[in-house]
């Protein structure tokens, strides 16, 4: 199955977890101007209730955050949701790279950032992830010369 990002954008919604309510709101804008659906959160606490739902299908997420940082959000989420989430962070440090890939977090933006390419690193993000869902609901299946169909309960040798 082809991924045309033209059809599908608005059926992915993105949770923006950012304290930085000037940020947020720029984040927010781009995205929608893009095509996404996009929810917005202030804090550590809200942004783990909203991403614990798993109705989105990607997080950006800061890392200092109000009322939880983004670290120990990411590794009580990581118990439960396997969302996409791109780490945003004002620091560069190589440390907290690492601390954010062992929490779980799928990639890493530091700010000031391009937004260009944050939206490729979305873009594929969500390409990646999305094949992974359709590919794991296909209706057929062949495994050396096997073909079981699932819609008409059918297996062909």
């Amino acid at each position: 199955m082809n991924f045309d990002q033209t059809d599908l954008m608005s059926d992915f919604n993105i949770l923006v977890i950012e304290d930085d309510k000037i940020l947020n709101q720029q984040l927010t804008e781009l995205l929608t101007l893009k095509g996404y659906q996009v929810e917005q959160c202030f804090d550590g606490e809200t942004g783990l209730l909203r991403a614990s739902s798993n109705q989105h299908h990607l997080i950006l997420l800061d890392v200092m955050l109000p009322e939880r940082d983004g670290f120990s959000l990411l590794k009580v989420l990581r118990k439960s949701c396997q969302t996409p989430v791109i780490m945003v962070t004002a620091k560069d440090a190589e440390q907290e790279r690492i601390q954010g890939f062992s929490q779980g977090a799928d990639d890493y933006v530091a700010k000031p950032f391009s937004t260009a390419e944050l939206l490729l690193r979305i873009e594929a993000m969500l390409r990646r992830s999305h094949q992974q869902v359709t590919e794991s609901s296909k209706q057929q299946l062949t495994v050396d010369g096997l073909t079981l169909n699932i819609t008409n309960q059918l297996v062909f040798v």
